[in-house]
């Protein structure tokens, strides 16, 4: 009988009771963290509204009507930078009170295709704004190329341990046909044009591949 009753006692399940006013701040707390996430929701949702590059005030007089904007090219020319860019450079030329533009460089280069675009913007733009170009620890490459975007009339200024230069110097390739002669080894691509199957690594450079390639730098 009384094996029965203990065994009977410990299968039954604990029941926790919460206090009334434990459940209050319960409640209290759900209801706070349900609003938190409503506010980071509208938070986000606002943040993906598209509201245009942001303006900094640099130096000079902060209540002057005509301004210099001051546009820095820090990174590696490649998309999304690239497109951030254009946006800026296309407010600046909308901008009547914007009167010049100061393109600040510090960049090993990118893309070919950015790097022109940028350049290319820039050149309109010189025509109704002048450009000039400050050159800081590194232009080289692509950073190079967009510099050149002041145009003709347009002024560059470089510190004396800029690196600047280096466009289109050296195209890496490596002839290793010999030694995939030794192994067995040889190419037999199908190509529908002369120059389709260039700078393969298992057949030697020709002439004519040479002179495109060397145009091309």
């Amino acid at each position: 009988m009384s094996d029965s009753h203990s065994s009977g006692r410990s299968e039954l399940t604990p029941v926790y009771v919460v206090p009334a006013p434990r459940r209050t701040w319960l409640i209290l707390l759900m209801a706070s963290v349900f609003m938190n996430f409503l506010l980071l929701v509208a938070i986000g949702s606002m943040q993906t509204v598209e509201l245009g590059p942001e303006e900094k005030f640099h130096s000079g007089d902060e209540s002057a009507s005509d301004k210099i904007a001051r546009v820095n090219v820090d990174f590696t020319i490649m998309p999304p930078y690239t497109d951030r860019i254009m946006e800026i450079l296309d407010t600046v030329e909308e901008q009547d009170d914007v009167k010049g533009i100061l393109l600040v460089v510090n960049s090993p280069g990118g893309l070919v295709s950015d790097s022109h675009d940028i350049y290319h913007r820039l050149k309109e733009i010189s025509e109704s704004k002048p450009v000039w170009v400050y050159m800081k620890g590194l232009a080289a490459s692509g950073g190079y190329y967009v510099s050149m975007g002041a145009g003709p009339q347009g002024k560059i200024y470089a510190d004396p341990t800029t690196w600047t230069g280096s466009i289109g110097v050296i195209m890496p390739r490596y002839d290793v046909s010999e030694l995939a002669s030794k192994i067995g080894v040889a190419s037999d691509s199908l190509a529908t044009g002369p120059l389709k199957d260039t700078l393969n690594p298992l057949k030697p450079m020709t002439e004519r591949e040479r002179e495109v390639w060397n145009a091309i730098l």
